[in-house]
């Protein structure tokens, strides 16, 4: 329900139903499963499931403009997630829209330094086209929209709609950073070819 309300921009009860769902979560999953140092396909698809659900609900809050109030809960859970570039793309158009482009073009580079020490990779395209964005003070960064739950990333390229003709009609959907969850916790499937990384190494 959390997520057709998503899809149908009826952002307040997207978030409300969301944020419901995730307050069910009681603690790890399948905390004495991992305690034991098993590794499931399930388990990481539960805990990449409950991960995407928490972005989606976070989408919704965007939308509704509730920009300062995400940032901590963002870095939050990039401290346990700090490749998940969904999670890294909200976080920089939060702290664009607060002001503080240098801090969100330094998580850019923090996370591109990150993927490139871990797997050998590049960030994703939807990710360097968001950072080109920032740079240009692309206006439709502004924007409070959001894209349907599991759409595909899409970020605004650095030539985006001009302020005054934004101003003469309802702005229409525009996505704001989602990915589909990966069962790794990456949150981006790559499927552009991005998978070959620096000097032809591989993920690992």
């Amino acid at each position: 329900m959390g997520r057709a309300r998503l899809a149908a921009g009826d952002w307040a009860q997207a978030s409300e139903l969301l944020r419901r769902a995730l307050g069910l979560w009681r603690g790890p999953v399948l905390a004495d499963v991992s305690d034991a140092g098993l590794t499931w396909p399930e388990l990481a698809a539960l805990q990449g499931l409950r991960l995407a659900v928490h972005e989606d609900c976070i989408q919704a809050e965007l939308a509704m403009g509730r920009d300062r109030e995400l940032i901590g809960e963002l870095e939050s859970l990039l401290e346990a997630e700090p490749t998940r570039e969904r999670l890294v793309a909200q976080l920089m158009v939060v702290l664009y829209n607060c002001g503080r482009q240098p801090e969100a073009l330094d998580r850019y580079r923090r996370t591109r330094d990150l993927l490139a020490d871990r797997f050998g990779l590049e960030p994703g395209r939807d990710l360097r086209r968001l950072q080109r964005a920032i740079l240009s003070h692309d206006p439709a960064l502004a924007l409070r929209l959001t894209a349907a739950p599991g759409g595909p990333a899409e970020f605004p390229s650095p030539a985006g709609p001009r302020p005054e003709a934004a101003a003469q009609q309802p702005p229409r959907p525009r996505p704001v950073p989602a990915a589909p969850a990966r069962a790794d916790g990456r949150g981006d499937d790559r499927a552009d070819g991005r998978g070959a990384g620096r000097a032809g190494s591989t993920g690992a």
